[in-house]
């Protein structure tokens, strides 16, 4: 071969590699300008998108106050909300899709968040739920849409949305001077940063404005929620009453009239007064998580995020006199215990026949000091176990029989006692100071949970009644009585919403005269469930079914293969295939309200309505000696427990438990009214 070949072919080898060198810069080019893109995109501010309600609260500080720690701020905060929605996709392969986080919490969808995160990963005005950009960024009358809004993004100098329109914000920016507002609708200028522009935006105050989120039709044309649908039946709308008109209004649940006042309060000068819509928004749902994280707080997110509060013991009672008091007296006496184990230890192993124990028995009482003054069970139980433990050691000791082994056991019950005292702090909340900050910070919050809790109660009162108890006949063959549920409101029916899983029941007791209890029904099980066909105990057949139940909790029923129905907590009409799916319905759903193998068994009170609750007790049953307390309450529940195990599969947001959510959920039932009569047998 010749020399003019050989480099022929150098040359074609060489331009083949310079083409897929190039070809590879290109590419490599491509995925950097892609990268370049990505990483802009990430790197934008939400805040300059849709602002969180903490940057509103700065004009804004009452209204930021009552929806601080109202439903709509704790939409996209529940747990179980977040582990519902999750388990629904988990079981359909995700064909649900968004369709219930993009209610609760349109500002993530917008920005196109993952719809499985957790909240400890979201930004704030994602996490905020139904805040402030969420009603007052929609500029367009979208009709019933089961929540999916285009909102209009800008920070928070841009235009906003509002019942009124813009002539107050107007005359503020125009006259700064005369009042000292010191307003700017430039960042790059020096004052307080307003709205530039006010749009009046009328549906703002419509009942179909809260129809938008809150009449839920399903993928299958199931109608999971008809709030909205309600309403538009009753006297209430045909009056000219609105949603608003009961539940942004001076009462919770009652049409009361609005508050006037300044809308703002700019550079700590107030505006004109005007009328005032109260953000509270009170519902039948109460907050679950770490007070640290909700109600919504600026002072909290000053101190610590989401994460580092999760960690704070607030049930132990860290930050408090008493506590820090006991845990430097325990933190003491555990310090000093350890360094005495390895000293003793170490002793032994240098063939010490006698133990100067002195030391140790003084810290080892130091330590039940502690654990008195803590008054933790679980404490006090370790604690007995270490002092029986140090007492065979001291014993032991005195012979010369001692063994390394037994401090070796000491020392992990020692640990046992402070694990259970709740001293063992993260490196966050290692100063004993920063913890008296959070407890400042928590205190608050808790005086906030009261007001929402009062507040809670009030609308649940003004929506249900409960009459006096009515005694049919009382003699030795038995007793009779009933009692009359009112629904106290025109506007909906009751419960309301989500009606499948609110728990609304009647608790009945009959006791004799010696205090014993001869009758029951709404009691709990194991659980805390009552006993209906939804309590495990009862399905297992570990306790017989409540068959007396008062219970305004509406059910799901799915057909069955053969016919029939049966009750279901998750009535997710989906595939059986392989791959499963919501099934798509083959027929209108629009007259049926339902697709065609499932169905909701509503049990609630009509707007105005009334159900009455009989009972009959054999004379059998009563046994021993009247008369007879008769004892009735009504008692309301946010959610069933045995939803919590149906979702449970998919875990909580927060790193919860299903059983530390289940007590939250129990320790907030609340008994609404009682009623009791005694009852004389002749």
């Amino acid at each position: 071969m010749c020399r003019t070949e050989n480099f022929g072919r150098f040359l074609l080898v060489f331009a083949t590699i310079l083409v897929v060198a190039l070809a590879g810069t290109v590419n490599a080019s491509e995925d950097a300008t892609e990268q370049l893109a990505n990483d802009a995109a990430a790197e934008i501010n939400p805040e300059d998108i849709y602002p969180s309600a903490k940057t509103c609260s700065a004009c804004h500080p009452k209204q930021y106050a009552e929806w601080s720690v109202s439903q709509h701020a704790y939409t996209q905060m529940s747990p179980v909300y977040m582990a519902f929605q999750m388990a629904v996709n988990a079981l359909t392969s995700s064909t649900n899709g968004d369709f219930c986080i993009r209610c609760h919490n349109p500002i993530g969808m917008n920005m196109e968040e993952s719809l499985f995160i957790s909240n400890l990963e979201r930004p704030a005005s994602s996490r905020e739920g139904i805040t402030c950009s969420v009603c007052h960024r929609i500029s367009q009358n979208y009709g019933k849409v089961s929540g999916r809004l285009s909102l209009v993004q800008g920070p928070m100098h841009s235009k906003i949305f509002g019942p009124s329109g813009g002539d107050e914000l107007d005359r503020v920016i125009a006259d700064p001077a005369e009042e000292g507002f010191r307003v700017v609708t430039n960042p790059l200028e020096r004052g307080a940063i307003v709205h530039a522009e006010v749009h009046k935006f009328e549906p703002l105050t419509s009942s179909a404005f809260c129809g938008t989120c809150h009449d839920v039709t399903l993928l299958n044309g199931f109608r999971l929620e008809e709030a909205f649908s309600e309403f538009k039946q009753t006297g209430a709308a045909a009056d000219g009453v609105t949603c608003q008109d009961c539940h942004m209004g001076k009462v919770q649940g009652a049409v009361s009239g609005y508050e006037h006042g300044p809308a703002a309060v700019i550079n700590g000068i107030p505006t004109k007064p005007r009328k005032l819509t109260n953000h509270f928004f009170a519902g039948p749902d109460y907050s679950l998580i770490h007070p640290g994280i909700f109600p919504h707080n600026v002072e909290a997110t000053d101190i610590a995020d989401i994460a580092t509060w999760l960690d704070f013991d607030h049930r132990a009672g860290w930050g408090t006199d008493e506590f820090e008091e006991m845990a430097e007296t325990a933190e003491e006496a555990a310090d000093g215990l350890f360094d005495s184990y390895e000293e003793l230890a170490e002793a032994l192993a240098e063939g010490a026949n006698e133990l100067e124990l002195d030391d140790f028995q003084e810290l080892i009482e130091l330590l039940g000091e502690a654990v008195a003054a803590s008054e933790a069970p679980a404490a006090v139980g370790a604690y007995a176990k270490l002092a029986t433990m140090a007492d065979s050691v001291v014993e032991m000791a005195a012979d010369g029989q001692a063994k390394a082994e037994q401090f070796t056991a000491a020392r992990a019950a020692t640990e046992t006692v402070v694990s259970t005292l709740g001293i063992n702090f993260t490196d966050d909340w290692s100063d004993s100071s920063d913890r008296a900050d959070a407890r400042e910070v928590l205190d608050v919050q808790f005086e906030r949970l009261e007001w929402a809790r009062e507040q809670r109660l009030e609308v649940l009162r003004n929506g249900y009644k409960l009459d006096d108890i009515v005694v049919e006949s009382a003699g030795p063959g038995g007793i009779e009585f009933s009692v009359v549920v009112r629904n106290g409101t025109d506007g909906h029916a009751v419960p309301t919403g989500f009606d499948a899983e609110r728990l609304v029941f009647l608790e009945v007791t009959v006791t004799n005269s010696d205090g014993e209890v001869v009758y029951v029904s709404g009691d709990r099980d194991p659980n805390g469930d009552v006993r209906d066909s939804h309590s495990i105990f009862v399905h297992n057949g570990d306790l017989p079914v409540d068959r007396d139940l008062f219970s305004l909790q509406s059910k799901f029923l799915v057909r069955l293969f053969r016919g029939g129905e049966r009750e279901q907590v998750l009535a997710v009409n989906k595939s059986v295939s392989p791959q499963p799916f919501i099934r798509p319905e083959t027929r209108p759903t629009v007259l049926y309200g339902r697709p065609r193998g499932a169905r909701k068994h509503k049990m609630t009170i009509e707007p105005m309505g009334s159900r009455t609750a009989s009972y009959a007790i054999s004379g059998e049953r009563l046994g021993g000696a009247g008369p007879y307390a008769v004892r009735v309450r009504l008692v309301a529940q946010s959610i069933p427990v045995n939803l919590l195990f149906a979702i449970q599969v998919v875990g909580f947001d927060y790193g919860m438990s299903p059983k530390g959510i289940a007590d939250r959920v129990l320790e907030g039932s609340e008994v609404l009214w009682e009623r009791s009569v005694t009852v004389d047998v002749e």
